[in-house]
């Protein structure tokens, strides 16, 4: 059993200990700016936290073990006591017997032995004597050894004991390591994927780049102020929002288009000139009119109150009645205080 535990001990040292040490190494270097260290480590806790879960479950069989013997070296106890107090019951009453015995072989002794029958009458008694003598014996060196088997017992109740205290003990331990770890994970998992949107968003630019697309030049400013989430593709950008707001013009330009559009909401479509458009699509009541001139940060209207619920707005950049990757053409100042992901 001590063996077993020391071998317990043992992996949690490595599990725990080592690891530790080795990501106290690791912040020196920051994760955010190493998505190859973020998927090391993220490999290194999972596997961590696996084995952690396979040692917890371990150690809980050992544990249930450990309470099952100790019950059971329990009962033993108590059966041994029970039977150490009837041995010892037995014991006085052979002890009555045979001291009357011995009396009556005493009182025979000092008597004349004058018939046959006294004779046969005192051969009897001490048989008897020998007898009881005999089993007095038997019941001593039981009662002897049922001592010695309590004083095991008790021994080995106490050992058990320990065992089930330090199991414990070291569950607890490595349950609380689970969770510090789990929590690690969650968040280095949350920091690689805003790492991941980072770089795949540098790489569109990138792509940009180096294919020479021919990228209007303007940028533009979000429809919305506040948002509590922001969806981009390859075309155009859907925001997130909970709360009566403004709707307002990315750039100055010309109301050529206002409507309705299925069951995706009011839409209005602004000209910019030299061929670019921008069309702002959702759950919003449009305020302007076809013709009407607007400038930069101009109201086209008002978002629904969805109260509890989330409402969305597309907005996509036209040129040449073509999509644009609408996310590459706003203004970074507009959109670097709120979320955004790439779907």
């Amino acid at each position: 059993m001590e063996n077993k535990l020391k071998s317990f001990f043992l992996i949690f040292f490595y599990v725990i200990c080592i690891p530790a040490l080795s990501n106290a190494a690791v912040k020196k270097i920051s994760p955010s700016k190493n998505l190859m260290q973020h998927k090391k480590e993220l490999a290194s806790i999972s596997k961590q936290i696996y084995s952690l879960e396979s040692n917890l479950g371990k150690g809980n069989k050992r544990y249930l073990k450990t309470l099952d013997q100790r019950k059971k070296t329990e009962e033993l106890i108590g059966n041994l006591d029970e039977e150490i107090k009837r041995d010892q019951r037995l014991n006085e009453e052979k002890k009555l017997e045979t001291r009357k015995r011995l009396k009556q072989v005493l009182v025979q002794g000092f008597g004349k032995i004058s018939t046959p029958a006294q004779v046969l009458s005192r051969k009897l008694v001490l048989k008897l004597l020998k007898k009881e003598l005999a089993e007095l014996n038997l019941i001593h060196q039981k009662r002897a050894k049922l001592i010695k088997n309590m004083e095991a017992s008790r021994q080995k109740y106490e050992d058990l004991r320990k065992v089930e205290s330090d199991l414990l003990s070291l569950m607890n331990e490595m349950e609380e390591s689970k969770k510090e770890k789990s929590l690690r994970y969650v968040r280095l998992k949350e920091e690689n994927d805003k790492l991941r949107e980072k770089l795949k968003f540098r790489k569109a630019k990138t792509l940009a780049k180096r294919k020479k697309l021919k990228l209007i030049p303007e940028r533009f400013k979000t429809p919305l102020s506040k948002y509590i989430d922001m969806e981009y593709g390859k075309k155009g950008v859907t925001y997130k929002f909970n709360s009566r707001q403004v709707v307002r013009t990315s750039r100055p330009g010309k109301i050529i288009h206002t409507g309705s559009l299925s069951t995706y909401g009011n839409v209005v479509m602004v000209d910019h000139g030299n061929e670019v458009k921008s069309i702002y699509l959702g759950q919003f009541l449009p305020s302007v009119k076809k013709g009407q001139a607007v400038i930069a940060g101009a109201s086209l209207g008002k978002t629904f109150d969805v109260a509890k619920n989330e409402g969305k707005l597309y907005f996509e950049v036209r040129k040449k009645n073509k999509a644009q990757n609408t996310i590459l053409l706003l203004d970074k100042n507009t959109t670097k205080n709120n979320n955004r992901r790439r779907i």
